[in-house]
């Protein structure tokens, strides 16, 4: 691989590393009307150095597969889990296990879905226009391949159309550019989400020792400023 191919790549994996979903999120949260800060975990999680504060705190990763009275169900990898037969704490890096999510954080949800929508509608919007800018080109070339040999009026006719359609291609592709600007824009946001395709959870929850239906708890808490 050439110098500057290899450069291209490492920033491709520095970007993307960058825009990859991150626990680092609402570090006040609300439990029991008791005002807990998470910025010392957040710190120390950064860089991993000294010991770990809040360790009843733990990083849950996942996705949601339902929901009940109690908060979010999470097909989860949950630190500190380990697999243990009979267990409801059972799982490991390869083989989530089923949690519940306390107070889960809605707001973020609601924020992706809008974004999503968003998001699936300049996706369309866009290809419209790109498929008229290909149908105006293919149009424009057919016309263009006319002209040679054409004379007179007919010469005439197939230069004005020639002209509408380049006209047309060009009004379709300018189209597109602020587009792809909104579409990176919104990517961009989503991806603080872990994608754009589905909610990715992944956040700090405290771990209730408890159980609720088989499945063990963890609080989120309620996000607060």
């Amino acid at each position: 691989m050439k110098p500057l191919a290899r450069w291209f790549s490492a920033l491709a994996v520095v970007i993307s590393a960058s825009l990859m979903a991150s626990p680092l999120q609402h570090p006040k949260r609300l439990i029991n009307s008791y005002q807990v800060d998470l910025n010392p975990l957040f710190k120390w999680w950064s860089k991993h150095e000294g010991p770990r504060p809040l360790s009843s705190w733990v990083h849950i990763t996942g996705t949601i597969v339902g929901t009940n009275a109690a908060g979010w169900i999470v097909a989860a990898q949950v630190e500190g889990a380990h697999k243990e037969e009979g267990n409801a704490r059972a799982g490991s890096a390869h083989d989530p296990l089923k949690i519940i999510l306390r107070t889960p954080p809605v707001e973020d949800l609601a924020d992706f879905q809008t974004l999503s929508s968003r998001l699936a509608a300049l996706n369309a919007q866009r290809a419209s226009l790109a498929a008229e800018e290909s149908q105006d080109k293919e149009r424009e070339q057919a016309v263009a391949a006319q002209q040679h040999g054409a004379r007179g009026s007919r010469a005439r006719l197939l230069s004005m159309e020639d002209k509408q359609l380049k006209q047309a291609e060009n009004v379709a592709k300018a189209g597109q550019k602020p587009l792809d600007q909104q579409i990176q824009e919104l990517k961009s946001k989503l991806a603080v989400y872990g994608g754009t395709d589905h909610y990715a959870v992944d956040c700090f929850g405290l771990d209730l020792q408890t159980d609720h239906e088989g499945m063990p708890v963890y609080e989120h808490g309620r996000v607060t400023q």
